[in-house]
């Protein structure tokens, strides 16, 4: 019985029927928890749009505990809505000044204001056009004559009124670093407050962005440079923001989509082979530790010094060719070596069909939604972007993680140790730059880097294993970090 059982998963057309029923109902449970549980914790379109414009000649606003904002020299008001037409906040487009003097405390900030945003909802942003003379704004010569009558710091030109859509636009494109934001496969999903959380995003006269909170704590941080300005606790508000369901909602939505991932994974690679080659390889092959030790350290060094310092790109492209220079000198010298690491091409069709598969599968995954087009400006735009993306993004940090890190591990131990290994040094690495490079929230922190970031890595191990390509595990890097760039839902 043992023997029929176990001939039953060695057939691969069983298999894959196997595969396939477990990966529909692992998605259509999945699709449930992503329809049904964002509605009580925020979850938000990231597309917003903009119908109409209002200009006024004085408008102070009392909306915020210690957070006061005027515009007495004229501006405009910008709503924006979502693409079913809710409204999600205005953007204040204007010259105004803003002063932030939290009681109890020393902290005092003000300064010139030439945008502000604010999150609103309808009843909100009616009781603010009563409370304010506004004029509805709906053609390029009705803007040009009260732009005309006030003194408003924008350029007059023929072009008025797509210039103040143009900063519109831009200030509430940054809206979504108010929010918790988490990235799953390229596709950001915001998740807002309730709408007694009160929170502005701030554009000053020096060109930085503000983003002002109240909640738990009052806090005031500066996005521009990932710097926390103020963290006090609010002697009133108990409003908590982000909510504590997300880090369950993120657990189950995660959980079934990387079963989702691994089954696709596998039916994508059911035919292929190549533990076995790999195991004689193994007993060829013996890098040096003092080499591996160099190169491992000079690649993490430049995450933690080029990220934080902001150094010139060019430093980039140099460490990098550096590194490509030592892993080609140190780890390729001959062929065998070359396939150790993956760089070979057997497979190839089979194993670049399966990433881009994956690539636009997992698209669909983060987003779940099917893509309708494509928007970039040209052929060679689009070559350019892909070669940088593949060059010096996925291919080095795939020959690091999967060629280097995964391979070693993989030689004293096993493959699925390799995995679960190297997912918890990619967590690791991505916790690190999270929390001290990129400041984010700890809910966000601990959500990127202990969940998304180790998720990915275990399909890109597990796609790197099944084919034993690089090639193939970096092309589906390239296309998680490009695809959101350019497809259009």
């Amino acid at each position: 019985m043992n023997y029929r059982r176990l001939a039953v998963f060695q057939n691969t057309f069983f298999l894959s029927m196997i595969l396939i029923v477990v990966l529909m109902l692992t998605l259509l449970t999945a699709i449930a928890a992503v329809l049904y549980l964002p509605t009580s914790i925020g979850e938000q379109p990231q597309s917003l749009f903009i119908d109409e414009m209002y200009y006024f000649a004085d408008l102070p606003l009392s909306s915020f505990d210690y957070l006061q904002a005027n515009f007495h020299q004229g501006g405009f008001i910008v709503p924006a809505y979502t693409r079913l037409g809710n409204l999600r906040g205005v953007g204040i487009i204007g010259s105004g000044t803003y002063d932030l003097s939290p009681e109890g405390t020393d902290f005092s900030d003000h300064g010139v204001l030439q945008e502000l945003y604010i999150p609103m909802n309808e009843e909100k942003f009616a009781m603010l056009l009563l409370s304010t003379n506004t004029i509805e704004i709906s053609n390029q010569n009705e803007i040009l004559d009260t732009a005309n009558q006030a003194a408003f710091n924008f350029e007059e030109s023929h072009d008025f009124f797509n210039l103040v859509r143009s900063h519109a636009y831009s200030l509430i494109a940054k809206e979504t670093d108010l929010y918790v934001n988490i990235r799953l496969f390229g596709y950001q999903r915001v998740f807002t407050p309730n709408d007694n959380v009160s929170m502005a995003l701030l554009h000053t006269e020096q060109g930085e962005y503000l983003a002002y909170y109240e909640n738990r704590t009052v806090s005031l941080k500066n996005i521009t440079n990932n710097q926390s300005l103020l963290e006090i606790t609010h002697p009133f508000l108990t409003d908590d923001y982000p909510h504590r369901f997300l880090l369950v909602y993120a657990y189950i939505t995660l959980t079934l989509l990387l079963i989702s991932s691994i089954i696709v994974v596998l039916l994508l690679t059911i035919d292929l082979e190549e533990t076995k080659r790999f195991r004689k390889l193994h007993e060829q092959i013996h890098y040096s530790p003092w080499m591996m030790g160099i190169v491992l350290g000079l690649y993490f060094i430049s995450q933690i010094v080029l990220y934080p310092n902001r150094l010139d790109e060019h430093w980039r492209y140099i460490i990098t060719i550096c590194l490509y220079l030592l892993i080609v000198f140190s780890f390729s010298k001959n062929r065998p070596e070359r396939h150790f690491l993956g760089l070979s091409f057997h497979h190839w069709g089979h194993s670049i069909s399966s990433a881009l598969a994956l690539g636009f599968f997992f698209q669909m995954l983060g987003s779940f939604n099917v893509p309708i087009r494509f928007s970039f400006g040209n052929i060679y735009e689009f070559l350019i972007m892909f070669a940088a993306a593949f060059i010096f993004q996925a291919l080095i940090s795939e020959l690091i993680f999967r060629s280097l890190i995964q391979n070693m591990i993989e030689r004293y131990s096993n493959t699925l140790i390799a995995i679960i290994a190297t997912a918890g040094v990619v967590a690791a690495s991505n916790w690190f730059a999270n929390q001290f490079v990129h400041h984010m929230s700890s809910v966000e922190v601990l959500i990127q880097s202990f969940l998304i970031a180790p998720f990915g890595s275990v399909i890109l191990s597990l796609l790197y294993i099944r084919t034993r390509s690089i090639l193939a595990s970096s092309l589906l890097a390239t296309l998680l970090i490009i695809l959101p760039r350019i497809l259009v839902y």
